[in-house]
């Protein structure tokens, strides 16, 4: 019995969010969901983007404004650069721009294209 099955190896669990790599990342369902959520919540975000009155913000307040809506997925902190990187300006996050990035990914996230309205004649 020992010889016929010694090749099998055990089951590994599901990887979690930090045991994947960024590219496999970028294309979960996980990472699709925190981009809606971000989307969703731009009003929130830019009140606390825009609470200490700068129009660009550090990788690090960028951090801090997104954990506020993501804390339950407990990213890393590379993850949450993945996440700001659309805004980056110099080194700096512009957060207008990130959100209207967010946004526009919204709009066209999950939107089916229209197909050609079909006429029929009856005879």
């Amino acid at each position: 019995w020992a010889q016929t099955f010694k090749f099998l190896q055990p089951v590994k669990s599901a990887p979690s969010v930090h045991d994947m790599e960024a590219s496999q990342w970028e294309t979960s369902k996980e990472f699709e969901h925190m981009c809606t959520l971000i989307g969703k919540n731009r009003k929130l975000l830019k009140e606390l983007f825009e609470h200490g009155g700068a129009s660009k913000v550090t990788y690090e307040k960028g951090q801090e404004v997104l954990q506020t809506i993501l804390k339950e997925y407990k990213l890393s902190p590379q993850q949450y650069n993945i996440l700001l990187k659309c805004g980056d300006k110099g080194g700096l996050i512009d957060h207008k721009l990130l959100l209207q990035i967010y946004k526009n990914r919204l709009s066209t996230t999950g939107v089916f294209p229209k197909a050609p309205l079909i006429q029929f004649e009856l005879k």
